[in-house]
């Protein structure tokens, strides 16, 4: 069935066939598109539980999925989305709290800002490599959230995209400019692996990953060394995590263990001690070194405290951290 009303066109999609022929309540569910190729919205959201979207109804071809049409669907446990859609709109499914699987076909280009937000039992999404971009929120929130599939092919990921997901297992992002500012804030992610693409790790991307155990980086310590680092990137980190790069051979190693001129480092991790000289990213030389380690050293130094004659706690607390900040500069040092 096919209706046109007030410039909108709907096309039943569903029925509730334990309603009697005269009851007052509508049977079916209608899905209300534009009539340009945009679905819109949903009639009788309450009997939806397993949505499957047309390619297209009479004459009309569907390729979008509007701004928050299908949000808050209380009942929906299952969704596909045919390879006709190319874009599905912001808070498109947003707090389809009961949505637990997501079949997405090959053809979508774009996942709009917090498409999916709040689907607290989707446990996994697998993104087609036809998507280019996934916009910022698009997957916050999601707190059953444990396996994330992207694209084999350069997607560019939005801010915050897939933060709060409490029980995220492990990401492999294979093509990417960046991790943007917070993209893994406060999630539960344990492995993370990305490619040398990668030239900035944003502010707060990995902040509060307190179960994070291990990231695996496509290149060598100087590709490393030539990333960007935001502000309180690893804020919180867990302090155990791992971090793996490729040796000249293509062989990972621990690059807190020792390896060719990696010094072994069991006491802290890399990441850790240039926070101590107030380094976002190994330093280039050994010069800008020195010249970060006097800037910090100077307010903790010896003599600069006892002229101070400060009391006696915040003297024990200055002799520990020059100790700490002396300590980073020599196995940074050793490092390069």
């Amino acid at each position: 069935m096919v209706r046109e009303d007030r410039g909108y066109h709907s096309i039943r999609i569903g029925e509730r066939r334990y309603l009697p022929p005269c009851s007052p309540f509508k049977r079916y569910v209608e899905l209300i598109s534009d009539g340009h190729g945009a679905v819109v919205g949903l009639t009788n959201k309450s009997l939806v539980e397993k949505l499957i979207l047309p390619e297209s109804f009479s004459d009309e071809a569907l390729y979008i999925i509007g701004e928050s049409s299908f949000s808050g669907l209380e009942n929906m446990k299952e969704l596909f989305i045919p390879s006709s859609y190319e874009e599905i709109g912001k808070s498109a499914f947003s707090n389809c709290t009961k949505l637990e699987k997501v079949v997405l076909n090959n053809g979508l280009i774009e996942i709009g800002s917090e498409a999916f937000r709040g689907c607290s039992l989707l446990g996994e999404i697998i993104i087609p490599n036809s998507v280019e971009t996934i916009k910022k929120l698009a997957f916050s929130e999601c707190s059953m959230l444990r396996h994330i599939a992207l694209p084999k092919r350069m997607v560019r990921l939005g801010e915050l995209s897939f933060s709060l997901t409490k029980s995220l297992e492990s990401v492999v992002i294979p093509l990417s400019n960046e991790l943007p500012d917070g993209l893994f804030l406060s999630s539960g992610i344990r492995r993370l692996e990305f490619g040398r693409s990668i030239r900035r790790i944003g502010t707060s991307a990995l902040s509060n990953c307190t179960r994070l155990e291990e990231i695996r980086y496509h290149g060598t310590v100087d590709d490393f060394r030539k990333i960007e680092f935001g502000n309180r990137w690893n804020h919180n980190l867990n302090r155990d995590a791992k971090l793996y790069l490729l040796d000249s051979e293509g062989r990972w190693y621990d690059a807190f263990g020792s390896k060719d001129d990696m010094k072994k480092n069991s006491s802290s991790d890399i990441t850790m001690l240039l926070n101590e000289l107030g380094l976002s990213a190994m330093p280039k030389s050994q010069e800008e070194l020195k010249r970060a380690y006097r800037d910090k050293a100077k307010h903790f130094h010896p003599d600069t405290i006892s002229s101070l004659n400060l009391d006696r706690e915040f003297t024990i607390f200055a002799q520990e951290k020059f100790k700490k900040i002396t300590q980073a500069y020599e196995e940074i040092s050793g490092l390069l």
